[in-house]
């Protein structure tokens, strides 16, 4: 019996078969597009996200020999954060705002100001960020009220997949958990509500499974459009950082791992919830809430890379890296601010006026030295600019 797993990513969304002894038969995948219609702003099409799902799940079924285990599960996991707006018949009212949106940045100057993002971390063990959901509701509700009216519930991209799944709308607990979960209970904390002045938020929050609770069944519209078979179980896995963290074996207190990717992640397995010191961060319920997974998303992560090769005319990365090479550590002086995401910065500091730059440049410096300069810059030891 095999295995079907998906995972949508911010910048790809990937299917791959698994057989019994989770040897991998099948692999696809295909790039998403990130929106970018105003300054700030990151939107992906709800709907282009879930044919890309189609695409590469039939892509992965149709490399499959004759005579192949038969498909007997599927679970996948998602990008998290950000705000995936449904209607009552489960269709998108809009364009999924993404976890690096920047829009709400002068409301979370005000929220930071008024001291509201200090005591909702105090109690919740997340810093808020302007691509969470209770930013982008407050922002929605002052600049686009027509939007959530026609809402009814705020997903998050794993919750649009489980919906598309299975029709069944909920949230898993480590997608809840920033920003408004409490974490000794697993369900809303009706105080953060009442903190950031969103009581009237509560009826798009969705229900929260707790970890024995995250499964359905594949309806039979959704099994023929993917061309499984009807009533397979669907796991809903973890959002994207905690999935990676237990696929990496991180599962224990005191074990820890980083993630290269969209965002740049390092992570690690508390007992419990520890909001003391300065607020930074973010606190996911693990593990069903016997652990807690204390984690530190950048913004600015691999897009980068893209970036410079953009910049650079390099053809893709590994050409940039070739070219970075080609001198010395230091890149002769030249120092790079990786702080390239319009959102600013989140973690190790919340700052959503944060941007990037080169400094120490002259005429001596060549695209070999920016290259380089590009691939030394660390987020976690960089100021502000």
């Amino acid at each position: 019996m095999s295995v079907l797993t998906i995972d949508v990513g911010t910048s790809v969304i990937k299917t791959v078969v698994f057989d019994g002894r989770g040897q991998e038969l099948a692999v696809a995948r295909i790039g998403t597009e990130v929106l970018r219609p105003r300054p700030g702003w990151a939107e992906q099409d709800m709907d282009a996200v879930w044919n890309g799902v189609v695409f590469t799940v039939r892509s992965a079924l149709s490399q499959l020999g004759p005579g192949h285990d038969p498909v007997w599960l599927v679970a996948f996991t998602a990008q998290g954060d950000g705000c995936w707006l449904v209607d009552g018949d489960g269709r998108p009212t809009g364009p999924a705002i993404l976890w690096s949106d920047g829009r709400a940045g002068d409301l979370l100057a005000r929220w930071s100001a008024d001291g509201v993002l200090t005591e909702a971390y105090h109690r919740n063990g997340s810093l808020t960020s302007s691509g969470m959901p209770n930013a982008v509701l407050s922002w929605l509700a002052e600049h686009d009220p027509g939007r959530l009216e026609r809402s009814r519930t705020a997903l998050t991209a794993a919750g649009w997949l489980f919906l598309r799944l299975t029709g069944v709308t909920a949230i898993d607990e480590s997608d809840a958990s920033a920003p408004f979960l409490d974490h000794s209970t697993g369900d809303y904390d009706p105080g953060l509500l009442d903190l950031f002045g969103m009581r009237w938020a509560e009826r798009f929050l969705p229900r929260v499974l707790g970890e024995h609770e995250r499964i359905a069944e594949i309806t039979r519209h959704t099994a023929a459009e993917l061309g499984l078979p009807a009533g397979l179980p669907v796991v809903m896995a973890p959002y994207d950082i905690a999935a990676t963290a237990r696929g990496a074996g991180v599962v224990n207190p005191g074990q820890a791992c980083t993630i290269l990717g969209t965002t740049l992640c390092t992570e690690i397995v508390s007992r419990r919830m520890d909001a003391s010191g300065e607020p930074c961060g973010i606190n996911i319920a693990y593990r069903g809430r016997e652990r807690v997974l204390r984690a530190f998303p950048t913004l600015s992560g691999t897009e980068v890379l893209d970036w410079a090769c953009r910049t650079l005319a390099a053809e893709h990365p590994a050409a940039l890296s070739e070219l970075a090479f080609s001198v010395g550590p230091g890149a002769d002086g030249l120092g790079f601010l990786p702080y390239l995401s319009p959102a600013g910065e989140r973690a190790p500091f919340l700052d959503p006026r944060a941007r990037g730059g080169f400094w120490g440049l002259s005429l001596d410096h060549t695209p070999a030295h920016l290259a380089r300069a590009v691939f030394e810059a660390c987020p976690s030891r960089s100021g502000t600019a």
